[in-house]
């Protein structure tokens, strides 16, 4: 990772379709989650020194009625190679559901090579809270489907409201260790970024097949990622949801596994925030809460108690010093790192708009290519018709174009000049 690159390592967005007691189960996972790396976890609004490089930060937003409408919790931690933060935002709506977001931001400090995973708060919370995508659960294991389930997933691959990938395996007709191994490896790195099923059996498997069609299958041991807008009436589309095989997956040289949790997990980082987390504003309670006390102390000063009364405002008052301090350096490190994320959205925009650009020059010289060679075929027709080969002149039989499948390809071997198949022992 270099200082040009995104600050944003992982991000992940969960829809929460219950959220009664939401805000209290995250403050609760969060918790266990600090209390593990630092052996505590205040949960009091404001900023709180973890360790010598660590800043908790809580925050809370609150309707006219006083009732909570969103949190943040935040975790700064300034280490030599780098600032990382972990921030959970959460929303909650008046219909009991609720918006989350996870996120993982790293600000370099030198040009250190850093590997950001997903953090582990991810699984706590999917494991926690239930949330779903569409008609979808997102659970930490994938969820066996048998026959007799075959409709529900293909309503959930073809859902218009799922924004998430579906992580589709089926079983290998022989047990296999390796296989199995892997399998729950990727399926664990993709909590939270897909929903996940594997197709128990030989009969899931047929049934499956016949329900999405041959374009669209998964084979026994094979596993697919069905990205959003499944169409399975059309061939083309399948080329769109990539897919292992089952000899990819059980090849111990093989690690083009791992593929599967980095396109999930990329997806979902690049995945744009919902409105509702993307405008929320957190205020200053803390501060406005210290100044109401500081008004109040101030109010029920006895004349004549006054001396007594100036000592304890004026540690009152150092106290209070001091927190504005302490405020004022954290809003100066949040404002560096602000500018050092809105930096990288520029350089990102500026290299979107230089691709945008090569593209079009492409598709302009793709389109010139295309209207000259329909002018050389029309002056090919023209003089054939001159000679009177008119029949030459027509095209009846449309070119076939790419193959769809690997046993259409197959058939249409001999079509392709310059190419030998030989049989492989």
């Amino acid at each position: 990772m270099t200082l040009s690159s995104s600050p944003l390592a992982h991000r992940t967005i969960l829809t929460v379709p219950h959220a009664a007691s939401l805000f209290q189960d995250i403050r609760r996972v969060s918790a266990q989650w600090l209390t593990s790396k630092f052996g505590s976890a205040p949960l009091t609004s404001g900023h709180h020194h973890l360790d010598e490089v660590s800043v908790l930060t809580n925050h809370a937003a609150y309707l006219a009625d006083g009732s909570e409408h969103a949190i943040r919790v935040q975790l700064r931690e300034d280490r030599p190679d780098a600032t990382w933060r972990t921030t959970i935002t959460a929303v909650a709506f008046e219909d009991s559901s609720a918006l989350l977001t996870v996120s993982l931001e790293v600000f370099p400090n030198g040009d250190a090579q850093l590997s950001p995973g997903r953090p582990r708060l991810v699984r706590d919370l999917v494991q926690e809270l239930g949330p779903v995508d569409g008609p979808a659960r997102l659970t930490l294991l994938p969820q066996s489907v048998g026959a007799e389930g075959i409709d529900a997933l293909i309503d959930v691959l073809c859902d218009p409201t799922r924004r998430m990938p579906v992580i589709v395996a089926a079983q290998p007709l022989r047990p296999n260790t390796l296989w199995s191994k892997r399998l729950d490896q990727a399926m664990q790195q993709c909590a939270g970024a897909a929903s996940l099923y594997l197709l128990a059996d030989i009969e899931a498997v047929d049934a499956f097949r016949a329900a999405i069609g041959e374009y669209h299958r998964v084979a026994p041991g094979a596993i697919r990622t069905f990205l959003t807008e499944v169409d399975p009436a059309w061939p083309k589309d399948a080329s769109r949801h990539r897919f292992l095989t089952v000899a990819r997956m059980s090849d111990p040289q093989d690690r083009a596994y791992f593929g599967l949790a980095r396109t999930v997990q990329r997806l979902s980082t690049e995945a744009p925030l919902p409105e509702a987390l993307r405008t929320i504003t957190f205020h200053d309670d803390v501060g406005q809460r210290h100044r109401a006390e500081r008004e109040a102390a101030l109010a029920s000063v006895n004349p004549s108690e006054e001396l007594a009364g100036i000592r304890k405002d004026v540690e009152e008052l150092k106290a209070l010093l001091a927190q504005a301090d302490e405020e004022l350096k954290e809003a100066a490190r949040t404002a560096a790192l602000s500018a050092r994320t809105a930096a990288s959205l520029e350089e990102q925009l500026h290299a979107a708009v230089e691709r945008a650009d090569g593209d079009m020059e492409e598709a302009l010289r793709a389109l010139d290519d295309v209207e000259r060679a329909r002018a050389e075929a029309d002056i090919l027709r023209r003089r054939l018709r001159e000679e009177g080969r008119y029949d030459a002149a027509v095209v009846v039989e449309q070119p076939p174009g790419v193959p769809d499948s690997f046993e259409e390809l197959w058939e249409r071997l001999d079509t392709f000049e310059g190419v030998r198949v030989e049989a492989v022992n």
